[in-house]
């Protein structure tokens, strides 16, 4: 994934976290960040998958 498009979807999933922040895990290849909750937004939820991300285990992820 360019760093573009890792910036960007963080960017996207950080407009819908309130002020205590988000978590972040990576594990190999793999980052995993904010539950699809809160991402409510259809244009936004297509801008992600456009960069990259996808949903998997309750979280937005992306491979490095």
């Amino acid at each position: 994934m360019k760093n573009k498009n890792f910036i960007e979807g963080v960017a996207i999933i950080g407009k819908y976290i309130n002020q205590d922040g988000f978590n972040v895990a990576a594990g190999h290849d793999q980052i995993w960040s904010g539950s699809i909750e809160i991402v409510t937004d259809q244009k936004d939820i297509d801008l992600l998958k456009e960069l990259g991300w996808f949903k998997e285990y309750d979280s937005w992820s992306c491979f490095t």
